[in-house]
């Protein structure tokens, strides 16, 4: 469980203590190793000056994070954190959304990226424990079962 007390925060450490907690692993392998195999697999672009307007983009936060976010005129778009820590025996990653407009086409973009984030920490250990956190299970339920071609469109 992750625990962020007010005042005790590392310096450049992100604040996940508004954030919405969607996703939670344990990966056997090291941290660096876990968020540079994340930034691998996903694959998208590093800045949000890479990025289009409404293009979702993955970079490094410190030492233990990686922001994920969609790129806005406004500096209002879609913002979430993958936090990763050393445990006992393994990494513990957690994906929380921190900001989430409401936009359709924005929420499927984001259960899309969900899914891709859930293959990457597949393809970083086999052997993951995964689990979707609270209202990220109704979602992708959701998600499943809405036709094709509208938002929320299944993955299958």
């Amino acid at each position: 469980m992750l625990v962020v007390r007010a005042g005790r925060q590392a310096a450049g450490a992100p604040d996940l203590t508004q954030g919405t907690l969607r996703v939670r692993a344990e990966v056997h392998t090291g941290v660096e190793q876990a968020l540079i195999g994340l930034t691998r697999s996903l694959a998208l672009v590093g800045s949000p000056g890479d990025a289009a307007y409404g293009q979702m983009y993955l970079r490094q936060v410190g030492d233990e994070a990686l922001e994920v976010g969609s790129r806005s005129e406004i500096r209002r778009g879609f913002r979430a954190m993958i936090v990763a820590r050393r445990g006992r025996s393994a990494t513990h990653l957690d994906y929380s959304i921190l900001r989430l407009p409401g936009d359709d086409s924005l929420h499927a973009a984001v259960l899309q990226f969900e899914l891709l984030l859930i293959e990457a920490i597949r393809r970083l250990d086999s052997d993951a424990d995964v689990r979707l956190v609270g209202r990220a299970l109704r979602d992708l339920d959701r998600t499943e079962r809405t036709p094709l071609g509208e938002p929320g469109e299944s993955m299958r």
